[in-house]
């Protein structure tokens, strides 16, 4: 790979990377709908390169994201990197047929990235119920697909006019870069800092607690299963009686809560994903413990109840 090349490719990763940061924190209404920014991304790079580096693409920008925020073993990693793949399959498969077939084949990739994310959650959560988002979710593909096919068509002509040189491109890329990442920054200190954030607890589906960070003393409970409330220094101890699914029984799990930051602990799960997950703070993560069907989420005081599709 040529080093021109090498350059511009890294560059377009890491406005991936970015985009995918940044529409994870723009709210749609809707549960695991994104705007498709980082997408568009992938678009330009097979238009401009091939189906290898669009590939090399799409995969490091979910491997970084993954390792620096979900983690690479969390349920949204496997949701995005699943529907990643399947909606990049459609895009070459079409690419492959129709090379000029832009809008036909963002909004088809975007079709398909949403059945994959269903399919996926409902692997997970064992819940049909979760059916009834498809609908919605198919609807808004197609004029989020027709948005991003836009966005890619003037950014590939721009990159292939010849008055457009590389350096142009990496200066006005970086520029993006670091105006979307000062905006990001900007927009999470100032939003996290007017709600107030609720650690929400849901179990077998239903919502059996909510918790106030900045006061984990003030919580509500809507089920029996909460059986204690310790506090040990700075640390509340949240415990709870659930029924682990793979081994059968009833065991005791804790929810812990220092200092605004939340984490499971004391769990019985073969693997122990969700309590290796360690503390989440961030409105919107979640920790998700599949044997005993338990959720841990953060959001504001303005939610009344937990996004599990991510």
């Amino acid at each position: 790979m040529k080093t021109k090349k090498l350059v511009t490719i890294a560059i377009l990763t890491s406005l991936a990377i970015v985009l995918s940061i940044m529409e994870s924190f723009i709210p749609t209404g809707i549960p695991g709908v994104k705007l498709g920014l980082a997408n568009t991304v992938t678009m330009i790079v097979l238009y401009l390169y091939s189906y290898k580096e669009a590939s090399l693409v799409l995969l490091l920008r979910i491997f970084l994201v993954g390792l620096i925020f979900s983690g690479i073993l969390s349920v949204s990693f496997v949701l995005s990197l699943v529907s990643g793949i399947v909606s990049l399959i459609v895009m070459l498969i079409i690419h492959r047929i129709k090379k000029d077939s832009l809008y036909f084949m963002s909004v088809m990739s975007a079709i398909f990235h949403a059945i994959a994310q269903l399919l996926m959650a409902y692997i997970y959560i064992k819940d049909i119920s979760i059916i009834y988002y498809l609908p919605i979710m198919l609807t808004l593909s197609v004029p989020l697909g027709f948005i991003t096919a836009l966005i890619t068509n003037l950014v590939i002509k721009r990159f292939r006019e010849e008055s457009f040189k590389p350096k142009i491109i990496s200066i006005s890329i970086i520029s993006i870069i670091f105006i979307l990442s000062l905006s990001l920054f900007i927009y999470q200190k100032t939003y996290n800092k007017a709600d107030e954030k609720i650690c929400r607890i849901t179990y077998q589906n239903e919502l059996i607690t909510e918790i106030s960070l900045s006061n984990p003393s003030k919580y509500k409970s809507y089920s029996s299963n909460l059986i204690s409330v310790n506090e040990v220094g700075t640390i509340y101890e949240y415990n709870y009686l659930v029924y682990n699914i793979d081994e059968k029984d009833y065991f005791t799990l804790t929810v812990e809560i220092d200092n605004g930051r939340v984490r499971i602990s004391n769990e019985t799960c073969k693997k122990h994903i969700c309590s290796d997950r360690g503390y989440i703070s961030t409105k919107y993560e979640n920790i998700i413990c599949l044997p005993n069907r338990f959720i841990v989420s953060i959001s504001d005081n303005e939610l009344s109840d937990i996004d599990i599709i991510v």
